[in-house]
């Protein structure tokens, strides 16, 4: 017999939203810091959570850092099309791009260890 989780597919309360949106952006800025491999408890601090509530959504450090990583990823794709209606010229688009880029790789810091 097979069980399921309901609770899985179950919309997420604000509050638990509220603290992955907080735990990934400490983290992004505590890895562009300190690299990938700073305390769980520097990233749990800065996002202003206990450290059990960012291993409730990131069990592992190489968890979180994928989280961090797709969620840069995410937004350089995103801020594609978004810049070429934004900026006056596509070569200007494409220069804010590549500086959100560089930005992204300058933050990437002992990535290649995880």
């Amino acid at each position: 017999m097979r069980t399921t989780d309901t609770h899985l597919d179950a919309p997420r309360r604000r509050d638990v939203e509220r603290n992955a949106r907080a735990l990934l952006d400490a983290a992004a800025q505590v890895f562009a810091s300190s690299g990938v491999n700073a305390p769980v408890r520097e990233v749990a601090a800065a996002a202003g959570v206990g450290v059990a509530t960012l291993y409730r959504h990131f069990p592992t450090r190489s968890d979180l850092v994928v989280a961090v990583y797709r969620r840069q990823i995410d937004a350089l794709a995103e801020a594609g099309p978004v810049l070429l209606t934004s900026e006056a010229t596509p070569f200007a688009a494409t220069l804010s791009w590549v500086h959100g880029f560089v930005d992204f790789l300058g933050t990437k810091h002992g990535l290649a260890h995880v």
